[in-house]
């Protein structure tokens, strides 16, 4: 009995994940055909319980079978959502074959969705859901928010020259609330505004003003009700990291990066590649190739000065990305954020799912301005190792790092020595627990200007062949 039943967990299983990959179809052939021998056996010796038992262990093993060789979905997501949350076509998306926008490099448009909807066009094998929230027309209003430190009340200049350049960029009209710009509100005052925006019907999207480092205190206040029942894209960075996992954790994609502080007030305009992602996360839904800006700054003017209004920091040319593992594409849907924040939530017990939930997708990490050395970036990297989590994904995105602040600005061939320095660790240690990863280290969608926004729940292609990364953005 124990035997015959041994096969019910895994059928389960199999069935819960929706892929069997891990079950070779020789191992169910040969046992399929001991059982079936056994069958004939105890059929010719007049033994109908240990016949029995036999049959129920062979119909078991062929509805393992069955799920496994059942067809999947066709990998290409569908269209924007509309505003009921449904995926309905679209002229954009990831192609079937690179993975790049439709229509350029020789890439196929996406196959019509599946009866299905949204669960086919997650393009992973993931079993957690995510909805993506529909996006935000021009005129609508979106929240500005400051879940951890309200820089916005502290720099009022600066932020306020971010609200104009926001609508300016995607059209919507910024909405703040009593904790945006008040310095040193209660965690649970943070969480009343971020609930309160769900709440509210007529906000379509949420925006943070900035990261901080005190958000994991405000998690447990909030309402997963509320953002479950009106889904809506929300962006932030670093700290903001505790509120993506939140999002995630209750079946709600959102996109990582975009901080009105840091890249919409300062500078004399907002960045090329960062207006385009923005407008794209809120408003289009559609496929961006994530390309090098070419220059790079690890930290602006001072936002006390009045010169932060109109000058950037102090730039220089980026290094050309680093690749790693092999040859290969791979299309995953997109899970991480912040190292250090990420550190806090498993800590917190935070991430209530076994590493199997972000199996054959994309890891996204970055690290903040705390400039933590090499050896402590590993420690973290080499903890996810140990937790499964590197082992679960096929592609890994690492951020350009920052490695000079305002009081700490090593020489340029130190700072080039510092990255090169992280790189070799975070590579070294993903090919230790899962050399079959696709790894691409230093795209700028971490605490460096400019700044890509990418998915983070959604699609992201990392093309280790072709040397190419896009992003879905529905």
């Amino acid at each position: 009995m124990l035997t015959t039943c041994a096969w019910l967990p895994q059928l389960l299983r199999t069935w819960r994940r929706g892929r069997a990959d891990d079950i070779s179809y020789s191992y169910l052939a040969v046992f399929a055909t001991g059982v079936l021998g056994w069958l004939a056996y105890r059929l010719l010796a007049a033994q109908p319980a240990v016949f029995a038992a036999n049959v129920v262990t062979f119909t078991l093993i062929a509805a393992l079978t069955l799920l496994k060789t059942r067809p999947r979905p066709a990998p290409g997501p569908a269209g924007p959502l509309t505003r009921t949350g449904t995926a309905v076509p679209g002229p954009g998306g990831i192609g079937p074959v690179t993975g790049f926008p439709a229509g350029e490099h020789g890439a196929a448009g996406p196959p019509p969705p599946c009866a299905a909807c949204w669960r086919c066009a997650s393009m992973t094998r993931m079993a957690h859901d995510l909805v993506h929230p529909p996006k935000a027309r021009p005129g609508e209003r979106i929240a500005v928010l400051s879940p951890s430190f309200a820089a916005a009340g502290a720099f009022p200049a600066v932020h306020e020259q971010a609200m104009r350049r926001l609508t300016e960029v995607t059209g919507l009209i910024p909405v703040e609330y009593p904790t945006t710009r008040t310095v040193g509100a209660t965690p649970q005052e943070r969480a009343a505004d971020i609930n309160a925006a769900f709440a509210d019907p007529a906000i379509r999207a949420v925006l943070a003003v900035i990261g901080g480092e005190d958000q994991i205190t405000v998690i447990p206040h909030l309402d997963a009700g509320l953002a479950r029942r009106d889904p809506k894209p929300f962006l932030g960075t670093s700290d903001n990291t505790n509120l993506h996992h939140w999002l995630w954790a209750n079946g709600v994609a959102s996109f990582y990066g975009g901080s009105s502080q840091v890249h919409l007030g300062p500078g004399p305009g907002v960045d090329d590649v960062h207006a385009r992602s923005l407008r794209a996360a809120l408003i289009t839904g559609e496929t961006l190739e994530i390309t090098d800006p070419g220059e790079s700054e690890d930290v602006g003017v001072d936002w006390g000065d009045l010169r932060a209004l109109t000058s950037f920091g102090e730039r220089e040319p980026t290094e050309p990305w680093s690749w790693h593992g092999p040859a290969r594409s791979v299309t995953g849907r997109t899970w991480g954020g912040c190292l250090e924040v990420i550190e806090e939530i498993l800590t917190a017990g935070r991430f209530p799912f076994e590493p199997e939930v972000l199996d054959g997708g994309v890891l996204i990490i970055e690290t903040s301005e705390e400039l933590l050395p090499a050896r402590n970036v590993g420690w973290i990297v080499r903890a996810l190792g140990e937790r499964g989590i590197l082992a679960a994904v096929h592609a890994v995105l690492v951020a350009r790092p920052p490695v000079s602040d305002f009081t700490r600005r090593p020489p340029a061939d130190e700072r080039a020595r510092l990255r090169a320095e992280q790189r070799e660790v975070i590579a070294g240690l993903i090919d230790r627990y899962n050399p079959e990863a696709v790894v691409c280290v230093g795209v700028p969608f971490g605490h460096t200007r400019p700044q890509w926004i990418v998915p983070h729940g959604g699609a992201i292609t990392v093309d280790g062949a072709a040397r190419r990364t896009a992003a879905n953005y529905s």
